[in-house]
């Protein structure tokens, strides 16, 4: 079978990256043949990108913008229809199979499984179509596939989302569904919560609607984009740390431990306001930036809370602070184990982080990269002091590239590992990534040439997710 790949996706992506992308295609439909009969049906190619940040880490779940652009590593998935609703996607990286039927309630598999990130699309898609009237009873048609992606896992290049997206977008066009890309967007971000991480859309939204040669500055609540544009004299280049942090395994509970002091900081805030009000708050973004000083600086008066002084401060039962405010949009709770909760610091960070955001679009407006850097490097230090979601990995790496003439370091994604994104002058790559190499993976990690390669990325914005063949 022969592949053609839409004159709109040869437009969005570029020639080179189509020359990539036709081998690809090839080599998942070999790899399709050998696992599955070679029926009737037509074979659909799909890819969703991964993203890196460029500004605004643990903003968006917060009600505040972030800065992301879709990268040049994807998901690629080739599938083809079923006649039935089971799903039963091989996987190249795992090295085993996604297969369960599409039902009105998918159970999920064990925590941590890379399939619940399949499931994860086919629940959102099912309950969507449960919402529509003219399908409320139909299930969806299934597919069987093979996908396989060069997005590093847990890096903290969105792998995990990209997987949520692919195959959404796959069961979207299997199904005939015609969803907006900023619904389709909300969709997967609101899915992606039935693996248990309480994250926000930055993720889904910019693998869905990337564009190619610019940022993405997205708010939410509602969604909403701006694209901001990228000069070409100008380069992001991507090292990973190859410290892995899978927020669906052991670093998912200090990551949802630090969506619970967000909360608990705009329970604080509520309590030293007016009772008619108190509902329109619900995410730091939601908190008024005149009253910003006063809530870090005089609301919240200790470094450490626990839920008991929280409860005494506030009048909040115990009970009610632990159902509005540690229970998960999937029904799981936080367990509190008498542990402090670092509300300052945590707050401080997400107001300074979406007020840098806000400050990096315009410089970028102004093609003014110096001051961006620098906006980069401060979002970094509060990443690491205030959210403390750095490591000593990360931290070394972040020296190694400042000396190397990055411009801007710092850490993308989740955070606890993965990979940091640096702003350089593009006549400094080659020096870079030379310096990079031999300073952090050779001494520090003691890796080989061949290792490196492919721990280093020079990326470059590109389009969202679709259909390419």
């Amino acid at each position: 079978m022969t592949f053609v790949i839409a004159e709109k996706t040869i437009e969005s992506l570029g020639i080179e990256e189509i020359a990539q992308f036709k081998g690809r295609i090839e080599h998942l439909q070999k790899e399709f043949y050998q696992h599955f009969s070679k029926g009737t049906g037509e074979i659909m190619i799909f890819r969703a990108p991964g993203r890196v940040n460029l500004i605004g880490e643990h903003t968006d779940y917060n009600g505040l913008p972030v800065l992301p652009m879709a990268i040049n590593r994807d998901i690629l998935i080739a599938c083809r229809p079923r006649p039935d609703e089971v799903v039963d996607l091989y996987s190249l990286q795992e090295i085993q199979k996604a297969q369960f039927s599409i039902s009105k309630e998918i159970a999920p598999s064990a925590t941590g499984n890379w399939d619940n990130y399949v499931r994860a699309a086919a629940q959102a898609l099912q309950r969507y179509v449960a919402g529509s009237s003219p399908l409320r009873s139909s299930l969806l048609k299934g597919f069987e596939g093979i996908v396989d992606g060069n997005i590093p896992p847990g890096s903290g290049l969105s792998s995990s989302s990209a997987m949520v997206v692919a195959v959404a977008v796959a069961l979207a066009d299997i199904n005939q569904l015609k969803i907006e890309k900023k619904e389709l967007a909300d969709l997967c971000a609101k899915g992606e919560r039935y693996v248990g991480t309480q994250g926000g859309g930055m993720d889904q939204a910019i693998s869905v609607m990337g564009k190619k040669g610019y940022a993405l500055k997205i708010d939410f609540f509602p969604l909403r984009t701006e694209a901001t544009p990228l000069s070409s004299d100008y380069a992001f280049v991507i090292c990973n740390s190859t410290v892995v942090a899978e927020k669906s395994g052991a670093a998912q509970r200090a990551y949802n431990q630090r969506t619970v002091e967000c909360r608990l900081g705009v329970l604080l805030y509520k309590k030293d306001i007016r009772e008619e009000k108190k509902e329109f708050y619900q995410r730091l973004g939601d908190i008024p930036s005149q009253d910003y000083g006063h809530f870090l600086n005089d609301l919240i008066d200790q470094d450490k809370y626990t839920l008991e002084a929280i409860s005494r401060r506030t009048k909040v039962s115990m009970e009610t602070i632990k159902k509005e405010y540690l229970t998960f949009s999937n029904g799981s709770i936080f367990h509190d184990y008498g542990e402090s909760y670092q509300i300052r610091k945590r707050c401080r960070h997400v107001i300074t982080e979406g007020q840098r955001v806000e400050d990096s679009k315009r410089v970028l407006f102004n093609g003014d990269f110096q001051k961006f850097g620098q906006l980069m490097d401060e979002s970094f230090r509060s990443c690491a002091l205030d959210y403390e979601i750095s490591c000593p990995s990360i931290d070394r790496l972040i020296q190694i590239c400042k000396s190397a003439g990055a411009l801007g370091s710092r850490i993308t994604g989740a955070g606890f590992g993965g990979c940091i994104v640096n702003l350089l002058d593009k006549k400094r790559v080659a020096f870079f990534i030379e310096s990079v190499s031999r300073e952090y993976y050779q001494n520090y990690l003691k890796k080989s040439r061949e290792f490196w390669q492919s721990q280093i990325l020079l990326s470059s914005a590109c389009s969202g997710a679709g259909r390419l063949a």
